[in-house]
């Protein structure tokens, strides 16, 4: 049976984040997409531009009926044109859902792990909609990178699903990034050995060893050596080693600080401090992509908050260590008087 192509009406449009458009497409009467799955994407086009057609996950579920909700990014020309233009009482021909990027919910008690970076989480929005809907007995966990916590799509919803279905879990993580990689000295000649550099952020609490174990049962490295100690610890093993021998480069351990907590005064000063400055504010703790020195004071007990006080848009949270890295005049301001209240 050969698949309808449809003219939908945009019924809503929301903007998730300045960049990122969710437009809700309302089927025309009589249609009939036939048996479409959570996960798979539609394409649509504009009825002036047909040549330019682009697919996109749907972030509804497969048992929303009436309509699908597709969740777009700034990105290429139809993304743009999107996000930019596209408004309710518009209209983009549909081509019916395909794909086979499917939730797997069974057997009862499977845990689902949803791994996704930037707008690459939307097609979880229907993963989780669908479980929450039939109640399923599945668990589900999204690991989501961002850049900053402004970046999350779908947070709000998130958290109200996750408040709906005990068995779906989307937080911060500790995060594990390789960022150098080595290997051989030609192009034609096999390398003796590569190696990886990896760069760990972890959240208060969670153990450096706990993470090597997971990175390699991931890899399915069931065989490895920790090597912890100075360069020569590391020499001293690279000569002795067999070949096909694996190897964990434990550089700089960290301080295992544990967590600040956030029933103490100070922290509730900084709560109502952040409301008097700007009333319509939402403090939140987050974990820091940096380090401080505030971690050797949290080893002797002490309760230590890192402050953000200075109010920086999507433009300064971008540029931190660039050549042009900058704060405007007016968040110096406001940080200072943040700090002289506190």
């Amino acid at each position: 049976m050969a698949k309808i192509i449809a003219e939908m009406l945009v019924e809503t449009v929301t903007m998730e984040l300045p960049d990122v458009k969710t437009v809700h497409l309302k089927w025309p009467e009589g249609y009939d997409p036939g048996d479409f799955k959570t996960g798979q994407f539609i394409t649509v086009y504009w009825p002036h531009k047909t040549k330019y057609k682009r697919a996109y996950s749907l972030s509804s579920s497969g048992l929303d009926r009436g309509f699908y909700d597709v969740t777009v990014k700034r990105d290429g020309k139809m993304g743009t044109s999107i996000v930019d233009w596209v408004e309710a009482g518009d209209k983009l021909f549909v081509i019916p859902p395909a794909g086979r990027f499917l939730p797997v919910f069974d057997p009862p008690g499977k845990h689902l792990i949803c791994v996704a970076g930037g707008s690459g989480v939307t097609p979880f929005r229907g993963f989780v909609r669908e479980a929450t809907a039939r109640d399923l007995d599945t668990r589900i966990t999204v690991l989501y990178t961002v850049k900053t916590t402004q970046d999350i799509i779908f947070e709000k919803e998130f958290r109200e699903l996750e408040a709906q279905n005990p068995r779906f879990n989307a937080q911060l993580r500790s995060t594990v990034v390789p960022t150098i990689v080595k290997g051989g000295i030609r192009e034609n000649i096999l390398p003796p050995d590569v190696e990886i550099n990896f760069n760990a952020r972890l959240l208060p609490g969670d153990s450096i060893d706990d993470v090597i174990r997971a990175l390699m049962a991931h890899a399915e490295i069931p065989k490895y050596q920790v090597v912890e100690g100075s360069d020569a610890a590391v020499k001293k093993w690279k000569r002795e080693r067999k070949s096909a021998d694996i190897g964990v480069f434990l550089i700089d351990r960290g301080v295992d600080a544990p967590p600040s907590s956030l029933d103490t005064d100070l922290y509730r000063a900084l709560i109502l401090t952040a409301r008097r400055i700007s009333p319509a504010s939402v403090a939140i703790p987050r974990m820091s992509t940096g380090a401080t020195d505030l971690r050797f004071f949290r080893m002797k007990g002490v309760q230590c908050y890192g402050v953000s006080p200075c109010p920086v848009g999507e433009i300064e949270e971008s540029t931190p260590h660039h050549h042009n890295e900058r704060v405007r005049v007016d968040s110096v301001k406001a940080g200072l008087r943040f700090m002289l209240i506190i």
